[in-house]
């Protein structure tokens, strides 16, 4: 049972990734599908047959890990493959990506949470009356420099464009954050929060 791994371009597997992601418990943060999309492609071979994908980020960093039902069960072998490929030292993995996050802590010497992926589903309790989320303007670049750090890129220019939102309560800032227009997922609006 040959596992081989060949380079793609990403249009040659975004049908692929686009049902993976589709089918995944939530949907995962623009940081992650800025990543991913920045990724070196693979097409998993099993036995010569296409069986699923991987993605390299930097030459270090697996970024996505997919494997058709029927291959699942070479999994483990799988992943070791993936895991030699290139300089591969860490993964970068949503929770919500089970079959992923399975092998990752199988295979993991050390586990660094990043980030909490969450979705608020449509009949979800609205946050309570005094909370406000508004946009973010030049005025708040202090406050939002001292509790993001080097969170943001280009923080100024994202003030400038109207893209970053604070939530608020009786004036304090409770957090703020970028919403970007998804690529990988249909219709969707990822949140980048800090805070």
């Amino acid at each position: 049972m040959p596992i081989t791994f060949t380079p793609v371009s990403f249009d040659e597997i975004a049908s692929l990734v686009r049902a993976h992601v589709a089918a995944l418990a939530s949907p995962f943060d623009s940081f992650l599908e800025d990543h991913i999309l920045a990724s070196n492609h693979y097409r998993i071979l099993i036995d010569g047959a296409a069986a699923g994908f991987c993605s390299i980020h930097g030459e270090s960093l697996i970024t996505q890990f997919a494997l058709a039902p029927a291959h699942r069960r070479h999994g483990q072998a799988a992943f070791w493959g993936a895991r030699r490929l290139e300089s591969v030292q860490a993964a970068f993995v949503p929770t919500c990506d089970e079959l992923f996050l399975a092998h990752a802590i199988d295979d993991c010497r050390q586990i660094d949470r990043q980030a909490y992926f969450f979705q608020a589903l449509p009949g979800s309790p609205a946050p309570p009356a005094d909370i406000r989320v508004r946009q973010a303007d030049l005025a708040d670049l202090p406050t939002i420099r001292a509790g993001a750090g080097g969170f943001f890129d280009s923080l100024e220019a994202s003030l400038e464009q109207g893209e970053l939102y604070i939530t608020e309560r009786a004036e304090s800032c409770l957090g703020f954050g970028i919403i970007d227009r998804s690529v990988l997922y249909a219709d969707v609006g990822l949140l980048r929060v800090s805070y």
